[in-house]
């Protein structure tokens, strides 16, 4: 593959758009569900192809990696200068991955261990019980998927009791277990009211369409706005995937190379490509802290942008503000909010390729119990998306 240039960009960009304009008018359109499906598949199978032409390499099922090694030396020389932040920080993450289940994986901070629990705890209180509850009503605000519209009618209405039971013991649990078992038993709440909805579908009581996934597309331009939904993604991404290069570096484990990931021609992850075999190599301690830097630095930027955002909308409110700049900027910060916390908390559950899958493998010992939470979690996951099908 040749390092692509900025008119290569240009083109791959252009492809992106038009891929993303074509998909949205198809399925606005009367057509059949097989029809949506098998022309969205040829788009993108085409644009992909279009993708590994221009960058002379090869694509896989419509994924096309584009790799750099242009950025390498710029994280090598930000992780030497503050090495010591940085695996803090990643032990930090550790916190809010497992709780007070964390004392016993930072094995060698003993000298840290009490500072680390207290103030990673403190962050989960934080992330759970300030920044959460305001999640939805601004995904209602920003987010146009109509599944982000329905689960806040089902708020507004109020869940069951037992419901409402089930949600609070899964946000209770958050410091004491982390976000890892939080978010997966969320996921598995979730999955069981699908499977509720599902049969009462089946038996007539609703219809099928009417059964909300628990899954939400985010494509600016289409469900997010599109500058601020591009920063904010950018954002993202840029740290998500910088934090585990920063621990790769730490810890010695070579980085071959960094990139984007495209799905055809658009844009749907960077990452930081690291020698696996070396990484997978190395003792638990060392692969969970660089598994864990990318969710954890997500949650960080959501917490920061969080008390960052408070005193813009009091100045706003205060002074009646109505710039159109000050909007895109508020805007995008709260965005970012709802990004970062949906990035960071979903990729702590051990679904296979999310940085949970790897935090569990590198930590739970017993073969068996692990395979038994990757195929429930992957089931689980499966079911929430199952209902999309409904709606094509």
């Amino acid at each position: 593959m040749k390092e692509p240039t900025l008119f290569d960009l240009i083109i791959i960009m252009l492809l992106a758009v038009s891929s993303v304009y074509a998909i949205a008018q198809l399925f606005a359109s009367n057509l059949g569900a097989i029809v949506k499906i098998g022309i969205t598949v040829l788009v993108i199978y085409v644009s992909a192809r279009a993708v590994s032409s221009i960058l002379h390499t090869s694509s896989s099922y419509g994924i096309v990696l584009i790799r750099s090694k242009r950025y390498i030396s710029f994280i090598e020389s930000l992780a030497d200068r503050f090495s010591s932040i940085w695996t803090f920080l990643a032990d930090l993450g550790l916190v809010l991955a497992f709780g007070v289940l964390s004392y016993f994986i930072i094995k060698k901070n003993s000298k840290y261990k009490l500072i680390l629990l207290s103030i990673g705890i403190t962050l989960i209180f934080i992330i759970t019980f300030l920044v959460t509850p305001i999640i939805f009503p601004l995904a209602r605000m920003l987010i146009t998927a109509k599944e982000i519209r329905e689960y806040q009618d089902l708020a507004d209405k109020g869940f069951t009791q037992s419901q409402r039971s089930f949600f609070s013991l899964a946000f209770a649990i958050s410091p004491f277990l982390g976000y890892v078992i939080a978010t997966t038993f969320s996921l598995f709440l979730q999955s069981l009211i699908t499977v509720l909805d599902l049969i009462r579908a089946f038996s007539g009581g609703i219809t099928a369409q009417n059964v909300t996934p628990g899954v939400v597309p985010v494509i600016p331009g289409i469900t997010i706005p599109l500058l601020e939904g591009i920063i904010a993604l950018i954002v993202i991404l840029v740290v998500h995937e910088g934090a585990h290069g920063l621990l790769c570096r730490i810890n010695r484990v070579k980085i071959q190379s960094t990139g984007i990931a495209l799905f055809g021609a658009v844009p749907v992850g960077a990452f930081v490509d690291p020698d696996e075999k070396d990484m997978f190599s190395r003792d638990s301690l060392t692969i969970s802290r660089i598994v864990v830097a990318g969710p954890a630095a997500n949650l960080f930027l959501t917490v920061i942008l969080f008390f960052l955002m408070i005193p813009l909308l009091v100045f706003k409110s205060f002074f009646g503000i109505n710039d159109p700049l000050f909007g895109f900027v508020v805007r995008t910060l709260q965005l970012s909010i709802v990004l970062n916390f949906g990035i960071g908390t979903i990729n702590l559950i051990p679904l296979f390729m999310f940085d949970g899958y790897y935090l569990v493998n590198a930590n739970v010992n017993n073969k068996e119990l692990k395979k038994v939470i990757f195929y429930t979690t992957l089931i689980m996951f499966l079911i929430i998306v199952l209902p999309i099908f409904f709606r094509l």
